[in-house]
């Protein structure tokens, strides 16, 4: 059954179509831009950044080389004006809108047209759009000055009645909490400070007459009994009377959904259409691993006196996500359910791919998404600190089935909220909002990231002396945005989408941490504790947890050249934490000796990273209540030495490969209590039968047992074998003993591993002696004489797998590029 709701005077009938006048004109050609320091106007490149126009025309050095980012610091305190000429000759009525829209301007600017300030701007989340028809003549010029951000907030921060913590913001003046600018943009603990400006994103004329469609939103309002029911929504900005036509398309339905004409009455109305149907046997949308991610294509057409003046097309998932929050024995639960069905949610936080977006990003999100998806992830976080993200993430996010978390965004620190403010975020949260919100992928909507926490358990009322008063307008301003705004916002913007205040619920120092809502889990690392606590702190949803590695080889001499020591200058300029290289020397050295070489070093951070967070990712997948694992961090904004699995040049560490094996549908592991050995199995499918092959091998390569277990009926996660410890043990010493195992199906390798009955550092490991057969074109089959841990090729190049196990009697498939240089652990272990 369909159904009509139309909020004006509306009568309907049938009619035809014809041709589009709505028209967007580039203006993103023709830039230059000056600063006080350059005589002359450059070229410049928008969208885009000051940074990237001064490093193409050669004024600045690559400022991700070296220590440069310290060096270059002057972008951000410097005034730049940004101009272009362009010519208009349409020929236009009284009745003709051309609005100036700025998709995105990074961050205090004054806008001038033709010598006539036009707008300043004040908020880089915004899009901006200028009424210009009375101003534009046949040539144009189209200036804008961009004023530095920390010296325009300052005199803000200076009013204000009392300070306000930004712990993050690496600069003098703690300036980052009062401008609407990306948090990450003032330094981080992964990233360098550069609060530089620019065109970030498109910008265009927009030409129209009479009316233009906006505020295009889809819902899936049900599913039941193979029938979806929809909801499509759109306002009509009107600026003339008249009859028009409101059609929608598309779904695969051979007919129109809708095909009706308004005659629009004296009364105007509130111009909302709101149009209910039902679509039988329907492609639902489902998240990666469950499903195939279908889109539909849908299609609004706006026509007057049978004219096409305006369309909106899109692709649209049919689903319906729900976040549940409800007590239970444990405490509170928080997981997923799409289209009905429970999932675990597992994948990483996200952050901008560059310190300066720009379209040369557009590669990166395709290769980085493409990675999540191949590393069977079905979420992704867009951590609040960065950017509401471009619109091509979350079109490539919709189509691989990873669903996005989105934070508002406010991150680590306390930000005002008075009428200035207000009415600042009032344009951003429903720009973003609208915006995002019919992507299929879009799962919650989050206020902020580790705020609450901050106010409960940093200590900021003591560090900062406030008085009762202040605290309490402090918290009551919090509250104003995070508890009453949002949330309406969303109510009027987004019905459809969950909302909670902030991550995590409770912190990691709190019991309430591991029995209610999501966790931030930090005793690893910022707590100095064992990867092993992993097991005891496994709470509901595990949001955040991370530990750093340095990159690959091949990418530390992009940044820096050859260096001799970890504590070169070049490296420690990439290294952001304060004790960042400290805190991996204390966990490697519980395991290993430090290697002397660098980049012995960097290869051994990484295989200390992917083993520790993986205990993380078992304990989260086995434990029935953790219903999440999103870990710290997927990506990284510039070459550093940080948290992240993928560095900046989309070069995987150890983590990733790691990852994408514990997310796989089947992961096998072992591990030894009380004098047992227990082969375990994580399982997201029913599989009727399998094989575990488990094999023990001496370090000198000597296959010392084996035994092939045939499985039937394996439904759920459990116990493949297990057998006595000294079973093994037995054969030799344990320093040269390695447990092998593997679980096939009919011939196909699912999932393998190895145990060591001591730490990886006490092994006795042999070099491996590889070998290379040629089997096809660029393509060769890996052979070892010796157990192989962690083999990883020295190269740029993306392995499909990488830091890999490999032992006698078995091989592998490999690309060319193994015949660089193969490192393993052997390598690096004295």
């Amino acid at each position: 059954m369909k159904k009509l709701l139309i909020l004006t005077n509306f009568i309907l009938i049938f009619i035809g179509v014809s041709q589009a006048q709505i028209r967007n004109i580039s203006l993103n050609s023709g830039w230059t831009f000056q600063c006080d320091s350059i005589e002359k106007p450059l070229s410049a490149s928008v969208p885009g950044n000051c940074y990237l126009d001064l490093m193409d025309n050669g004024i600045i050095p690559d400022v991700y080389f070296g220590d440069n980012a310290d060096k270059y610091q002057w972008p951000g305190e410097t005034e730049f004006v940004y101009a272009m000429k362009f010519d208009f000759d349409e020929i236009i009525s009284e009745k003709t809108n051309i609005d100036l829209v700025f998709y995105g301007l990074d961050t205090y600017a004054s806008i001038y047209l033709n010598d006539s300030l036009v707008q300043e701007t004040n908020n880089m989340f915004i899009q901006w759009e200028i009424p210009v028809q009375k101003l534009l003549k046949n040539q144009n010029e189209l200036k804008i000055v961009f004023h530095p951000a920390v010296e325009t907030a300052l005199p803000i921060k200076e009013a204000y009645p009392y300070d306000l913590p930004a712990d993050s913001d690496h600069g003098e003046q703690k300036t980052s909490i009062f401008t609407r600018k990306a948090g990450y943009h003032y330094g981080w603990d992964f990233a360098p400070r550069f609060t530089g400006c620019g065109i970030w994103k498109p910008v265009e004329l927009r030409i129209w007459e009479d009316a233009r469609i906006e505020n295009v939103y889809y819902r899936t309002l049900s599913i039941n009994d193979n029938t979806a029911k929809m909801k499509a929504t759109c306002e009509l900005n009107l600026d003339a009377k008249g009859k028009y036509e409101i059609k929608i398309s598309g779904f695969n339905q051979k007919q129109p959904i809708l095909d009706t004409v308004y005659y629009i009455g004296n009364e105007w109305g509130d111009n909302l259409l709101c149009y209910e149907f039902e679509l039988e046997n329907p492609n639902l949308w489902w998240p990666n691993g469950m499903g195939e991610a279908y889109l539909y294509p849908a299609k609004i057409e706006l026509l007057k006196d049978g004219v096409l003046i305006d369309t909106d097309e899109r692709n649209i998932g049919i689903r319906t996500i729900e976040l549940v929050q409800t007590k239970d024995s444990i405490g509170e639960s928080f997981y997923f359910r799409v289209n009905g069905e429970k999932i675990f949610a597992q994948g990483a936080n996200w952050v901008p791919p560059d310190m300066f977006l720009s379209p040369r990003d557009s590669g990166k999100y395709e290769n980085l998404i493409a990675l999540a998806h191949d590393a069977h992830f079905n979420m992704l976080r867009v951590w609040g600190g960065g950017v509401y993200a471009d619109d091509y993430f979350y079109e490539l996010c919709d189509k691989n089935g990873i669903l996005v978390w989105q934070d508002f965004m406010f991150s680590c620190a306390f930000y005002p909220f008075d009428n200035s403010i207000a009415n600042n975020l009032s344009h951003e949260a429903p720009d973003n909002v609208v915006r995002i919100r019919n992507h299929p992928s879009l799962a919650l909507w989050c206020g902020n990231n580790e705020i609450d926490e901050a106010w409960h358990n940093w200590g900021y009322q003591e560090k900062y002396n406030w008085s009762e008063e202040d605290s309490v307008n402090i918290w009551s301003q919090y509250k104003g945005l995070f508890h009453d705004f949002l949330p309406e916002v969303l109510l009027y913007n987004d019905p459809a989408t969950d909302y909670i205040t902030t991550s995590p619920k409770y912190g990691w120092g709190r019991p309430k941490s591991m029995t209610h809502g999501d966790s931030h889990y930090w005793g690893v690392w910022w707590g100095n504790q064992s990867f092993e606590i992993y097991k005891e702190k496994t709470g509901r949803f595990m949001s955040e947890f991370g530990f750093q590695a340095l990159p690959d080889e091949t990418t530390l001499m992009k940044i820096s050249g050859k260096v001799d020591s970890i504590w070169d200058p070049q490296w420690k300029a990439h290294q952001k934490h304060p004790t960042g290289f400290e805190t991996i020397n204390r966990y490697m050295e519980r395991e290993f000796n430090i290697p002397e070489n660098p980049y012995d070093y960097a290869y051994l951070s990484q295989i200390l990273q992917a083993r520790g967070l993986s205990v993380a990712f078992i304990s989260h997948r086995e434990k029935d209540w953790c219903d999440g694992s999103l870990f710290w961090q997927f990506n990284e904004p510039w070459p550093g030495i940080n948290w992240s699995a993928v560095d900046y040049f989309g070069k995987p560490k150890a983590l990733y490969y790691e990852a994408k094996r514990c997310f796989a549908p089947q992961y096998v592991y072992a591990e030894e209590k009380n004098d047992t050995v227990y082969i375990n199995l994580l399982n997201s499918d029913i599989l009727k039968k399998g094989e575990l092959q488990v094999s023990l091998f001496s370090t000198y390569g000597e296959e010392l047992y084996s035994e092939k277990v045939f499985l039937s009926f394996i439904k759920k996660d459990g116990v493949l074998a297990k057998y006595p410890a000294q079973k093994f043990t037995e054969n030799g010493e344990k320093q040269n003993l390695i447990l092998y195992f593997r679980f096939s199906q009919q011939g196909i390798l699912l999932s393998e591993n190895f145990h060591t009955f001591l730490s990886l550092g006490e092994l006795n490991l042999k070099e491996p002696e590889f070998t290379f057969e040629s089997c096809a074109s660029q393509t060769f089959i890996l052979r070892t004489k010796r157990p192989a841990l962690y083999v990883h090729p020295v190269t740029d190049k993306i392995q499909t797998d990488d830091y890999f196990i490999l032992m006698p009697g078995y091989s592998k498939k490999v690309s060319s590029e193994m015949f660089l240089t193969l490192k393993s652990l052997f390598d690096v272990l004295d």
